[in-house]
C-alpha cells in the first residue's frame, strides 16, 4: 500500500501536505527505521502526479526529505496563488471562465 499510494491530482485535489501526512501514517506498519525519510522522499517524487513540481525534484542534487518537501508545497502553493491572480485580473473583466473562479465565493 505504501508504494502504490499516489496523489489526487489538480484542484481541488489532495494538497502535498495532506499526501504526505497519509503517506507518513501508512509508513509506520512499514518498519522503515532510519531509511523513513529516505522513503517519503522517493514516494514523494514518484507519487506527486504534478509534472512540474516532479522535475523540479529531480532536478534537485543531493535531496532531502525536508528540501522537498520545502520544494512542493512551495510550487504548490505559488501555483495556487498564480491562478488566484488570474482570476481577479479575469473578474475585473466581463466574465471569469476558469472554473476555480466560477466556484469561489467572495
Amino acid at each position: 500500500m505504501f508504494n502504490s499510494r499516489v496523489r489526487s491530482p489538480g484542484s481541488p485535489g489532495e494538497s502535498i501536505t495532506a499526501y504526505m501526512a497519509a503517506r507518513r501514517q501508512l509508513a509506520e506498519y512499514c518498519n522503515f527505521g532510519n531509511r523513513l525519510e529516505e522513503m517519503l522522499r522517493d514516494r514523494l517524487v514518484c507519487g506527486v502526479n504534478a509534472v512540474k513540481i516532479q522535475r523540479r525534484l529531480l532536478a534537485e542534487a543531493n535531496l532531502t526529505y525536508k528540501t522537498a518537501v520545502d520544494i512542493a508545497v512551495g510550487m504548490e502553493v505559488a501555483s495556487r496563488n498564480a491562478q488566484e491572480l488570474q482570476c481577479r485580473q479575469e473578474e475585473s473583466r466581463p466574465r471569469c471562465k476558469q472554473a476555480s473562479c466560477r466556484d469561489r465565493t467572495a
